[in-house]
C-alpha cells in the first residue's frame, strides 16, 4: 500500500481508506494490519493519520493520543471516586 505515502493530506477517513483498498476482499483487516505496522495511526473512530508525515510528527501525535487517553481515564477515575464519597 504505497499510495498512503504519496497522499497530500495525511488525515484519512474510513470511507476513503475502504475506497483505496477496494481490491482487497477484507479491507478492514488490511486497515488493522496498517495500524499494527504503524503506517496508520487511529486518531478517533473512523479517522486516521498516515505515517507519511515526518516520523517525529507521527511519534508526537501518537504520544499525544496516549496522553489524552490517560487524561480521559484519570478524569473518569476522579469523577467516579468523587461520586462515591
Amino acid at each position: 500500500m504505497n499510495d498512503l505515502k504519496s497522499l497530500p493530506n495525511p488525515v484519512l477517513n474510513h470511507a476513503t481508506l475502504i475506497a483505496m483498498l477496494g481490491n482487497y476482499a477484507r479491507p478492514n483487516d488490511k486497515i488493522r494490519k496498517l495500524i499494527a505496522k504503524q503506517e496508520l495511526l487511529p486518531l478517533k473512530r473512523g479517522l486516521y493519520l498516515t505515517a507519511n508525515l515526518h516520523q517525529s510528527y507521527y511519534e508526537f501525535y501518537q504520544a499525544l493520543r496516549e496522553i489524552m487517553q490517560e487524561i480521559a481515564l484519570a478524569g473518569l477515575y476522579i469523577f467516579t471516586c468523587s461520586n462515591t464519597a
